[in-house]
């Protein structure tokens, strides 16, 4: 999938978007929630974020659909 050089931000508070990723020695899977954030100059920006237990010698695969 082409990625678009430049990026309008729709000042939305959803997106089309999910997040996973996927401990490829043992299968497990995280989902990360989305959340909206505002700054100072009215930008809304989308910070997804997880419990992630990140494990020594393990091969992660990061999914964004």
């Amino acid at each position: 999938v082409p990625l678009r050089s430049v990026v309008t931000p729709a000042n939305s508070p959803t997106i089309d978007a999910k997040v996973k990723t996927i401990d490829l020695n043992n299968g497990n899977v995280v989902h990360w929630r989305d959340s909206v954030i505002t700054f100072p100059k009215g930008t809304v920006a989308h910070v997804f974020y997880a419990r992630f237990p990140v494990e020594d010698n393990h091969t992660y695969r990061v999914e964004v659909t």
